[in-house]
């Protein structure tokens, strides 16, 4: 007879576990070894520094998988109402800022391994979002160094002219 699965707090060790998703399919066994079938994660406060996972690794990935597919038709949801109104829902913008803090909490050495791997593995749409930000930021990028210039023209002539007569003084004679 196999040990009682759920006797956790007895043993230092725990060798059989049930897997809760194993039972309602109706699987033999669903009675399995911890050390083959279950995740050990590492949890400071139990016993040994370790926790066993709740579900068997097979129905650990399927709620996983689930989970995130999940949360992406929530964000895709959010982000079509955003659009279809104009206006950011409150669920949304709490997201982008946890996304946000996320991001801003990184290194710049992992911000820019986390860039240069996504362009690395989308190649094709990095390239797209970049002709789209050139084309959506070419003319105000125009008006704005047309205006620098403006402001700046007798600096930046200047600057021209000083170059250019430090060049006739150093140049050697033909």
């Amino acid at each position: 007879m196999r040990p009682d699965p759920d006797m956790s707090d007895t043993t230092d060790t725990l060798e059989w576990k049930a897997c809760p998703d194993c039972y309602a399919e109706g699987r033999v066994p669903y009675i399995l070894r911890v050390a083959d079938h279950f995740y050990m994660k590492k949890a400071p406060r139990y016993k040994g520094g370790y926790r066993v996972s709740a579900y068997c690794k097979e129905h650990e990935k399927q709620r996983a998988a689930a989970q995130r597919a999940k949360q992406k038709a929530e964000r895709a949801e959010l982000k079509a109402e955003e659009e279809a109104t104009g206006i950011t829902p409150p669920a949304l913008a709490t997201l982008r800022a946890k996304w946000r803090a996320e991001w801003n909490g990184r290194s710049r050495e992992q911000r820019r391994m986390a860039h240069r791997n996504t362009i690395q593995a989308n190649p094709e749409t990095h390239r797209a979002n970049v002709r789209r930000y050139i084309a959506a930021h070419r003319d105000s990028e125009r008006a704005r160094k047309a205006a620098w210039y403006a402001a700046n023209r007798e600096a930046v002539l200047e600057r021209m002219r000083h170059r250019r007569s430090r060049l006739r003084l150093t140049s050697k004679p033909s």
